[in-house]
């Protein structure tokens, strides 16, 4: 009897423990899963913001080389880091001065700057074709569960290049910024110069009007005076 009650025990033990175990093996799945969770990032524009760190002047726009291709792009998570991989499409034909000084590609997403390998980049620009599409991975190692939120519920990414243009371009960019200013000083001097010589032509005209009517009025009564003079003078018979 007593053998009888132990199996019955022990069968219950062995049967808690192996839902136990299954329990356990379930939620270690999920949460395997939840580390390798995708999210999606759709872009809809070019996002780039070109910047020369070493001068106040812009990028001109025939050193721009590459736009951002619109799509649903894959945002991953797995071990604590989080990586996405962007389309570009090539514009232009750039020479290697140019491209050799690209100084960062950086993604902004969620307050966070996910950053990409720049030799990879490098190559990948000089190979490609205009018109070929350069697919660019950037990642980031998120500091808590709450900056990883932060970076899945974000949906407006942006994107910086700091490209440090050759002198020559550079020089040549600030000469025509020169050219320009000099321009429209020229235009404005050339205005304020138009309008000053309208309103003394306007002044002077009116001058010479009120002038000839003064003087048409003087001669008026100088004339009638004179005629008064000559009556009486004739009255006597002088």
């Amino acid at each position: 009897m007593k053998r009888n009650i132990l199996t019955i025990m022990a069968g219950a033990v062995l049967v808690v423990l192996a839902a136990a175990f299954v329990s356990c093996g379930s939620k270690g799945g999920d949460s395997k899963d939840g580390e390798n969770k995708d999210s999606k990032v759709i872009i809809n524009k070019d996002i780039i913001t070109w910047r020369n760190p070493d001068s106040w002047n812009t990028i001109p726009q025939e050193s721009r080389f590459i736009e951002t291709a619109q799509g649903s792009y894959n945002l991953t998570d797995k071990d604590g880091k989080m990586e996405i991989a962007i389309d570009f499409v090539k514009t232009k034909e750039v020479g290697d001065n140019v491209i050799e000084n690209l100084r960062t590609i950086d993604l902004q997403l969620g307050g966070c700057t996910f950053q990409a390998d720049k030799s990879v980049i490098l190559k990948e620009i000089q190979n490609a074709k205009i018109g070929d599409k350069l697919k660019i991975p950037f990642s980031y190692i998120y500091a808590s569960d709450k900056e990883k939120q932060r970076i899945i519920e974000d949906k407006t990414p942006s994107m910086t290049i700091e490209l440090c243009l050759p002198k020559e371009v550079s020089e040549s960019d600030s000469g025509d910024d020169l050219l320009d200013v000099e321009g429209e000083y020229d235009k404005a001097s050339k205005k304020v110069a138009d309008e000053y010589d309208k309103a003394y032509k306007k002044v002077s005209d009116e001058y010479e009007k009120a002038s000839k009517k003064a003087q048409d009025e003087y001669d008026r009564a100088y004339q009638k005076a004179q005629k008064q003079v000559d009556d009486a003078l004739n009255s006597y018979g002088w």
